[in-house]
């Protein structure tokens, strides 16, 4: 079981910023579906991989329902509509900091879990996104658990040792 960071899965280069659904208007606008919580990621200037490719915001706005954005490069219908389907990325250098005690997943994915009474529940081995609150998806010796990431069960997150500690409740394993 993973005990520090050095033992864990390497940090990803890129995060996933955004999926592009396909071209809004004439002139190369993208309509996007966010998938960042970071409300300015898609500010002027922001950096952006597409593939091998990148990409740089001219700037974002709201159109009703839709998120639109503007990629440097991409200038007609055409153009943007041969971008439909790929996945804007930023690179993990460029992210942008979180507030204290909030982390990307790819930082928590392959700590320990333990319990506060010291049981050892396995690794968090993934992360499913629910609407109201993530699960995590706790692998270890005795099978998988699936743990609610709100706060009074999510205990603590150390980064330093590694280790997620969790309270347990009736019913939760």
């Amino acid at each position: 079981m993973p005990s520090s960071s050095e033992e864990r899965s390497p940090q990803p280069d890129r995060l996933v910023a955004a999926r592009i659904l396909g071209p809004w208007g004439r002139h190369g606008h993208l309509r996007i579906a966010s998938l960042s919580d970071v409300p300015d990621r898609f500010v002027p200037g922001a950096r952006f991989l597409i593939g091998d490719d990148t990409y740089v915001s001219e700037g974002a706005s709201q159109q009703g329902k839709s998120l639109l954005i503007k990629l440097r490069g991409v200038d007609t219908r055409w153009d943007a509509d041969d971008l439909r389907g790929e996945l804007l990325e930023t690179p993990v250098e460029e992210a942008a900091a979180l507030p204290e005690g909030a982390y990307y997943q790819h930082q928590v994915i392959g700590l320990a879990v333990r319990t506060t009474e010291g049981r050892e529940l396995g690794t968090l081995s993934d992360i499913i996104e629910t609407g109201s609150n993530d699960v995590y998806v706790i692998r270890g010796a005795d099978g998988e658990h699936l743990i609610p990431a709100i706060p009074d069960i999510v205990q603590e997150v150390d980064m330093e040792t590694g280790v997620i500690t969790i309270e347990t409740v009736p019913g939760l394993l």
